[in-house]
């Protein structure tokens, strides 16, 4: 009898170690990735996009272009200080130099009419694969233009992957322009009883990409089923009962961030981009603790209130988003239409391809005791190394924890 209680007792304090461990091997892990991104990367030169967007105005053309600061080093050397890192500081210096460079190699004319160009404004946004130089001029062309050539030959000899993505005019067509192309004609105006449908499908592409790019969005999502089911396997509860709890959660969170994702798109309501972004870290840091603690069954379903203000901030990041697709005007309501259905298929397509595996899986003691927990306690490390990256702007030294959203 001796002997069992013993072996009782031990079983025992090794489940109680059991949170403590994976507590301690998270944080090890953190520290490990979190040392191993902080030194200034190599700029491995993958595929290079920049994002042209062409739109009309009262007085001509308003163009606006967002290049990688790493295809502008490899043009005029942004790097002064040879460290690795691109800054905004090393763009500023550079200015003039960068709006030469730029500005001679993308040639936007009107046939017919001679267009007077701007003064160009500098600033430096985020996307999901990097810093990017945003660079807005617009053309005095006398009037509105309905269509506009393009020569485009930015990186032409010096990088053969590079392409421009853009997006044009009332509908928000789509082309691809790639150096060395030659003179493309590009529509601005739309064309009757199309523009609309065009306009929501290019964006509703926009936004399914978006949102299965969105790594951070993703493990929120991620987290609130993990945590359903967990939920569901301590309390008893059924498949259609979980299913529905859970659709209602991500409801409320789907609300919200069509809310603010409207405010942004139709008002310009933009808080601070790193308040944005580090928020939403914090909250997918949250919902990982709430899972983790679902999983070891001390956790109550999260409130939908606190659901639904997470989501009012991931709706400022998709906004964000969407105002670099560069849509104004007249294809601002269809483009705002297609990004939130785009934003909502990636969200469903996420939550239809976890939940089966993880209902399926809810009784297994591997993964009730091991797999489960630690998922959860990945999502949380994410969560606190994507906050301490992004409040303290250390985005550009880690790479993943750069904001997909925002």
């Amino acid at each position: 009898m001796r002997g069992l209680r013993i072996a009782r007792a031990a079983r025992a304090a090794r489940a109680a170690l059991a949170p403590r461990r994976l507590a301690a091997f998270a944080l090890v892990v953190a520290l490990v990735v979190a040392l191993g991104h902080l030194a200034p990367p190599a700029h491995a030169h993958g595929a290079s996009d920049a994002h042209l967007s062409l739109q009309r105005s009262p007085g001509g053309v308003a163009v606006r272009l967002d290049v990688a600061l790493r295809d502008l080093d490899a043009l005029v050397g942004l790097d002064a200080d040879g460290d690795g890192a691109l800054t905004a500081g090393e763009l500023r210096a550079r200015e003039a130099e960068v709006a030469r460079a730029v500005l001679g190699a993308v040639a936007v004319g009107v046939p017919d009419r001679a267009c007077t160009p701007g003064v160009p404004s500098h600033a430096v946004s985020r996307r999901a694969d990097g810093a990017y130089a945003v660079l807005r001029i617009a053309l005095d062309c006398g009037g509105p233009v309905d269509r506009v050539s393009v020569d485009y030959r930015l990186m032409a000899g010096v990088d053969a992957t590079h392409r421009a993505l853009l997006s044009a005019g009332d509908d928000a067509r789509r082309l691809v322009l790639r150096p060395g192309d030659g003179p493309r004609d590009v529509p601005l105006a739309a064309e009757p009883g199309a523009g609309a449908l065009h306009a929501i499908g290019a964006f509703f592409g926009e936004g399914l990409a978006h949102i299965l790019d969105g790594i951070d969005h993703l493990a929120f999502v991620l987290a609130l089923a993990v945590a359903a089911v967990a939920r569901a396997a301590h309390e008893g509860r059924g498949l259609r009962t979980t299913a529905l709890g859970l659709a209602g959660t991500v409801s409320w969170f789907t609300l919200a961030h069509s809310i603010t994702l409207a405010l942004v798109a139709l008002h310009g309501l933009a808080p601070p981009a790193r308040l944005v972004e580090s928020v939403i870290a914090a909250s997918v840091a949250y919902a990982g603790l709430e899972a983790f603690r679902a999983a070891r069954g001390r956790a109550r379903a999260t409130p939908a209130a606190l659901v639904f203000v997470f989501g009012l901030v991931h709706g400022f990041g998709f906004g964000a988003a969407l105002a670099e697709s560069g849509p104004t005007g007249r294809s601002m309501l269809a483009a705002l239409l297609g990004f939130n259905l785009g934003v909502e298929a990636g969200q469903l397509l996420a939550v239809a391809a976890v939940f089966p595996l993880l209902w399926a899986w809810r009784a297994r003691p591997l993964y009730r005791t091991r797999l489960e927990p630690a998922v959860a306690g990945a999502i949380v490390v994410a969560g606190l190394v994507w906050f301490v990256a992004r409040a303290l702007d250390l985005s550009p030294a880690i790479p993943w924890a750069q904001a997909a959203g925002g």
